[in-house]
């Protein structure tokens, strides 16, 4: 019995071994998960500070664009009154037969209105390029902070999951403990038994040497009586 309480207790010790290294590894998984959470937050951040920044760059783009489209109006107007101021020199010079100098300075105030024209067009379609590239870099940077949000939530969950482990390790610790502490005592219990009983053996054989010596005494009266 004493062996087999040995052997027990041996084989409690080496699953209290087991369980302290895994209760330690335990806390270095939730340390690291603890450090990736801190970082995914400070990613977060950055990014959230970068799309305010975009989004602020999306209004002054937006800004520029309906400037330009005024522009492009206001050219149109003034395109429109150029033709019709052409129309109306080209009926006065049909009438009126003026030079071909002052038709020809009407001409390229008309040439020069449709460059700018040409050039306010060419200006929109940059801004609206761009604004088509910012709006593009928000949805990246949006969908990168719903990445980053996602995958600090399965950290968290993860953690609590080692957490969770950690203190059923803990109780299984405990619950060890309990055990090997019951065993220990068993064990002293018996001990004290055994030398009792041990006592106990020595007192007998010394009572049986005692009554084996009265015996032999007995015979040797008998006999000599004899």
């Amino acid at each position: 019995d004493i062996r087999s309480l040995r052997d027990k207790e041996e084989q409690w010790d080496s699953s209290r071994f087991q369980l302290e290294t895994k209760m330690r590894e335990s806390d270095s998984d939730s340390n690291k998960l603890q450090l990736q959470i801190a970082s995914f937050e400070s990613e977060r951040q950055i990014l959230t500070e970068k799309i305010k920044e975009l989004d602020g760059a999306l209004r002054l783009s937006d800004s520029k664009v309906q400037d330009m489209k005024d522009d492009t109006d206001k050219l149109r107007r003034e395109l429109s009154k150029a033709e019709s101021v052409e129309n109306e020199l080209r009926k006065t010079i049909d009438i009126q037969s003026k030079t071909s100098h002052e038709y020809q300075l009407l001409k390229d105030q008309l040439l020069n209105t449709q460059n700018e024209l040409n050039g306010a067009n060419t200006r929109k379609q940059q801004l609206e390029n761009e604004l088509l590239n910012a709006r593009s870099e928000v949805r990246d940077y949006k969908q990168r902070v719903h990445d980053v949000n996602n995958r600090v939530a399965e950290l968290q969950r993860q953690l609590q999951d080692a957490n969770s482990e950690k203190n059923r390790v803990e109780d299984r610790f405990l619950s060890v403990e309990k055990v090997v502490n019951t065993m220990r005592t068993t064990e002293t219990d018996l001990r004290q038994q055994l030398e009792t009983a041990k006592n106990e053996k020595r007192v007998a054989l010394k009572e049986l040497e005692d009554i084996k010596r009265r015996l032999t005494q007995l015979e040797n009266e008998r006999r000599n009586s004899s």
